[in-house]
């Protein structure tokens, strides 16, 4: 049996519920989960029917023919904080908004906290990861796609806006499954050196398992994905807000999307295509000017009426106290080719109007004056 250990730790809070969903529980089902993502990411050229397939001989597959996972993950928590006061944090109940310096990090992970009861988290946790295979190559596989979630993803709740971020601090790899690739951020010191470390080892996955370079637009993978590298600040909580005020301020009252859902509850006129649609499904609007009238924005077909969204906000440590912003973004459509979306409000019939495209994205990330696009 081949093994490999990772150590890591939090970088920003990390919400994985356990079992009563009140009690944060680390488990290898929600890692997996994670894992699986990025599996696809880093197959991009290969078509979606061979990709279900590959992955379910790797991580295991239920159906006509279950196949159980060729990766063993172990779990084991080493030292933890946990809090369920996020909201006392981030957000100041005398004025009833979000203190000052944390409005963008209040609007990242509203959903942990704007509700009757709070999500409780990780406030911190140092953690091991246990890998173990029989199968050598497809360890080294799984090793190289633990690479990925540990640098552009997350873990839990709020994963692509920031939350359930960490980084590997030591490994165990006594076969050297890993030699060609450095896990750990710790000594990089600046914005260059960030986007340099980068771009070497997503050009070197890349090169190891996608065999073309042509992009494919069907799933997000890295032939369609682009990253990009913001200035280094003191906290993780300051690079959060660094992003999510950005973010809030471009989705903030978006026109003409505003205008459009907001007459077509006045005045029943009707409209073809949502931009903020782009940043993913469901969508919720709410009028104080119309006395609280709302309007639910979702994927038409009852088989896709959520999409996650292509853009992934990521806090990346590097030395010392250097907290780099980083965005993701896959240029592939949020619903199927065929699918429409769903605009619903109460006492009108549904509106279905067409996808947009990704310009929003592209907007977004142009809205931003200081990052540094890493091409790979």
């Amino acid at each position: 049996m081949y093994k490999i250990t990772f150590e890591c730790e939090t970088i920003t809070p990390m919400f994985l519920a356990g079992a009563d969903q009140r009690t944060p529980e680390l488990r290898a089902p929600s890692i997996k989960g994670a894992l699986r993502f990025w599996w696809r990411a880093m197959h991009g050229d290969l078509q979606t029917n061979t990709l279900k397939e590959d992955e379910a001989k790797i991580f295991g597959g239920t159906g006509n023919a279950p196949q159980k996972s060729l990766i063993l993950l172990r779990t084991r928590v080493l030292n933890a904080t946990i809090s369920n006061n996020l909201r006392k944090i981030v957000w100041d109940e005398n004025r009833k908004r979000p203190k000052d310096g944390y409005e963008g990090t209040a609007y990242l992970l509203y959903s942990t906290f704007m509700q009757n009861r709070e999500k409780p988290f990780f406030k911190k946790l140092k953690f091991e990861l246990l890998f173990m295979s029989r199968d050598k190559s497809k360890l080294k596989e799984a090793g190289h796609c633990f690479w990925l979630l540990s640098n552009l993803g997350g873990l839990g709740t709020r994963a692509r806006r920031g939350a359930g971020n960490f980084r590997v601090l030591n490994i165990t790899d006594e076969h050297g499954l890993l030699k060609d690739i450095d896990f750990r951020t710790n000594s990089i010191q600046d914005n260059k050196g960030l986007t340099k470390y980068l771009k070497h080892h997503l050009s070197l996955i890349k090169q190891m398992y996608i065999n073309n370079n042509n992009s494919n637009f069907q799933f997000s993978n890295l032939t369609n994905m682009k990253l990009f590298v913001g200035p280094a600040l003191p906290t993780a909580w300051e690079a959060l807000n660094f992003m999510g005020s950005n973010y809030q301020k471009f989705r903030s009252r978006r026109e003409p999307d505003y205008t459009k859902v907001k007459k077509y509850l006045q005045e029943n006129i009707s409209f073809d295509e949502l931009e903020k649609s782009g940043f993913g499904l469901p969508i919720l609007y709410r009028f104080r000017s119309l006395n609280g009238k709302t309007a639910t924005i979702e994927g038409a077909s009852k088989n896709r009426r959520r999409s996650a969204s292509h853009l992934i906000f990521r806090v990346i440590r590097g030395q010392n106290n250097s907290f780099f912003p980083i965005l993701i973004t896959f240029n592939t459509k949020i619903l199927p080719n065929e699918d429409k979306i769903i605009v619903k409000t109460k006492n009108k019939k549904p509106l279905y109007i067409n996808q947009p495209s990704s310009n929003i994205i592209n907007e977004f990330i142009n809205s931003f004056k200081d990052l540094s696009e890493v091409l790979i």
